[in-house]
Formats: structure tokens, sequence, C-alpha cells
């Protein structure tokens, strides 16, 4: 990103994570804005059955949480440990006739020391006869004010078209549901993920 300087005043200093580490303070800072955004859920797989059976695909996994935070530099030691969530994994695909999907694993939790954590988006759950039901995201567990992202898609009850990902006007967008195969053997196509939120900041 780019940065405007105040005149007088200090350059900003800006640190970016992608994989774990340790943040240190720099010398003279006094206020810090820290941004975490949990991982996302891994989505379901499909149900395997016979022939003109329901295979429905699995649930999409839902987006994770977006928290900033303004603080004061006092309130972080001299160094503070960085967990950046691991998004979760997806179902394992199934190999014998007449078995429901493997649901997804979570996602996971980013954290900026013990000062703010962003909750992960719960797992896409296993595709079945009927259904295969959406990740949901994570309201709870977490009191730090944030933007939350959005459930996954659901795969439709008679196979076919994977349901879309919700949208988020404030967060993440969820991911789409898989396809799923009606019992006339047609094959319907994978849900979209849903749509995240755009920002636009102005300076004069």
């Amino acid at each position: 990103p780019s940065w405007t300087t105040v005149s007088g005043s200090s350059a900003a200093n800006y640190q970016e994570f992608t994989s774990n580490g340790t943040w240190t303070k720099p010398a003279g800072v006094t206020m810090l804005y820290v941004e975490c955004v949990g991982a996302g859920g891994g989505g379901g797989s499909g149900r395997r059955g016979a022939t003109a059976t329901v295979r429905c695909g699995g649930g999409g996994g839902a987006s994770g949480k977006f928290v900033s935070r303004w603080m004061p530099a006092s309130l972080a030691g001299a160094t503070e440990s960085v967990t950046v969530g691991a998004g979760g994994s997806g179902g394992a695909a199934i190999t014998t006739n007449d078995t429901d999907g493997n649901s997804g694993t979570a996602g996971g939790v980013s954290q900026f020391g013990s000062l703010v954590s962003a909750l992960s988006g719960l797992n896409g759950q296993a595709g079945t006869a009927s259904t295969g039901a959406a990740g949901t995201m994570s309201y709870y567990g977490n009191s730090q004010i944030g933007f939350y992202g959005t459930n996954g898609g659901a795969a439709s009850t008679i196979g076919g078209v994977g349901g879309t990902g919700g949208r988020s006007m404030y967060g993440p967008g969820g991911g789409g549901a898989g396809a799923g195969i009606q019992s006339s053997g047609t094959s319907g196509a994978g849900g979209s993920g849903g749509q995240g939120f755009g920002e636009q900041k102005n300076t004069t």
C-alpha cells in the first residue's frame, strides 16, 4: 500500500504477515492499527451412489471474520506473536457406492497476540442423498467488534446445482457448494462463491 505522511509527522510503519511470525514494536510508535482475517472453512465432499440415485454435492465452507482495532502502542509488548489462520481442508473423496461424503474442516483463527483475534469460518458438511449443508459463519466466542463473513452455499436437495455462497456487505463472502447428480443422471454446476465487501477511502 501507499502511505501519505502528514507534514511534521513520522512515516507510518506497515507490516504484513502472510504466515505465522513475531511482530516487533518499532521505536517511537505511539498508536497501532491491526487487522486480522480468520480463515475460511473447507467444503464437504459429495455423496457417491449407484446409478439413478440422488447424489448431492458437499456444502460450501463459510468465510472467516474480519476484525480491526486501533489501540495505544503501550498495550502491546515489545514483541507479539502473530498467527495467520490456515484455510480448512476439503472433505476427502468417497470411493464406495451408497456412501455419504466427508465434511470439510473449519478454518484457523488469526490473532495478534491476545489483543486482536478473528474467528474462522466453519466447514461445509458432507453431501448426502438429500442435501449438503453449508458451513456457517462464526458469530460468537469473540467479544471483539468486527465484520462477519457469510455462510457457504448449501447443495441442492435434489442434486443438481450447488448453492451460491452468501454475500457480505461487511466481510468476506462464503464458498459455493459443490454440484450434485440427480436421479436422472444429470449433473449440475457448482455454486459461485459469495461476493465480499468493498471499501473506498477519500482524503483531502
